[in-house]
C-alpha cells in the first residue's frame, strides 16, 4: 500500500500482481494527511491479524468512509495538536499533514494551508511554483475550459496558438493572485464583491463560496465565488445586479401577497 497523494492510498504494483482483482483507490476528501492515518492503521492491523490483503483493504475502506463522514460534519482531524506547554511539546509526537512523517510537536510548524507540517515540507511548500490553493484551483478550471474552447475553434493541442493561449492565461491568473498579495495559501479576493474568502480544504468537493475563474481568455479573467460564477453563467457581470434587483422585488411581491391573503383570511 502506498500514499501517492495526501488524500489517497493505492495498492503498490508488486502487491497488486499477487492479487486476482484490482483493488480500487481509497480516497479521503481532505488535504490533511492526518485523516489518512487511521485508514492506514486499520489496514495494517487487519493485515497482521488475518494475513488477507482483501480483508485488510475492506477494513481500510470502511475506516475511510468513517473518516469522510467526520470530515463532512466538521469534526477535527484525529491526532490534532492539543499541546499547550513546552514540556508537552517536547515529547508529544505528531504526524506531518503533508508527508505523514512523525516528529515531536516542537519540531513542527504551521504550513501556508494552516496545517501542522514538518520544516522540510514547509520549505518545499514555500518554494513550489504552483501557487496557492485558490490559484491552483482557478488555473485548473480555467485552463480546462480554455482547452475545450480552443478545440471548438479548431486550435489543436500542441500548436503554437494553443500553447500561447494557455501560457497567457496562466500568466494572467498568476498576476491576479500576486496583486491580491495574500500571505497564506487558502485566501482569495472575490473580484466582484471585493471580499476576502478562504477556500475549503475538502478535496473533490464543490462549495458555493469556493473560488472559481470567470471567463477563459487572458485579460478577461476574474476570480469570484463558484455560486456567483454559476449564476452569471455566460452573461456579462451586470446581469447579477439585475438578477439581484429582480429577486428582491419578487420577494417583496410575495410578502405583499402573503399579507393580503392573511388579511383576507382574518376578515
Amino acid at each position: 500500500m502506498s500514499a501517492k497523494k495526501s488524500n489517497t492510498i493505492t495498492m503498490n504494483n508488486a502487491a497488486q500482481r499477487n492479487i486476482s482483482v484490482e483493488l480500487p483507490t481509497i480516497t479521503i476528501f481532505h488535504l490533511d494527511k492526518l485523516w489518512l492515518m487511521p485508514v492506514i492503521q486499520a489496514c495494517d492491523e487487519t493485515w497482521m491479524a488475518t494475513g488477507d490483503i482483501l480483508t485488510a483493504w475492506l477494513a481500510a475502506n470502511d475506516k475511510a468512509v468513517e473518516m469522510n463522514i467526520q470530515i463532512q460534519v466538521g469534526e477535527q482531524a484525529p491526532g490534532v495538536c492539543t499541546c499547550n506547554i513546552d514540556a508537552t511539546r517536547a515529547v508529544t509526537p505528531h504526524p506531518c499533514s503533508a508527508c505523514g512523517r512523525t516528529l515531536v510537536c516542537k519540531a513542527m510548524v504551521v504550513s501556508g494551508l494552516g496545517l501542522m507540517s514538518c520544516k522540510a515540507c514547509k520549505r518545499k511548500d514555500n518554494k513550489r511554483s504552483g501557487g496557492s490553493v485558490p490559484e491552483t484551483r482557478v488555473r485548473r478550471g480555467v485552463t480546462s475550459r480554455l482547452k475545450k474552447e480552443c478545440e471548438m475553434a479548431g486550435c489543436k493541442a500542441g500548436s503554437a496558438e494553443y500553447e500561447l493561449a494557455i501560457k497567457a492565461v496562466r500568466v494572467d491568473i498568476a498576476r491576479i493572485f500576486a496583486e491580491a498579495d495574500h500571505h497564506d495559501q487558502i485566501t482569495y479576493t472575490n473580484q466582484y464583491t471585493l471580499q476576502d474568502k478562504q477556500v475549503d480544504l475538502l478535496a473533490g468537493e464543490k462549495k458555493p463560496l469556493d473560488c472559481s475563474g470567470d471567463a477563459v481568455w487572458a485579460g478577461n479573467i476574474a476570480v469570484t465565488s463558484m455560486v456567483l460564477n454559476f449564476a452569471n453563467h455566460i452573461h456579462i457581470p451586470c446581469l447579477l445586479k439585475m438578477l439581484s434587483w429582480y429577486l428582491l422585488n419578487v420577494i417583496d411581491l410575495f410578502k405583499e401577497n402573503e399579507d393580503r391573503v392573511a388579511l383576507a383570511d382574518s376578515q
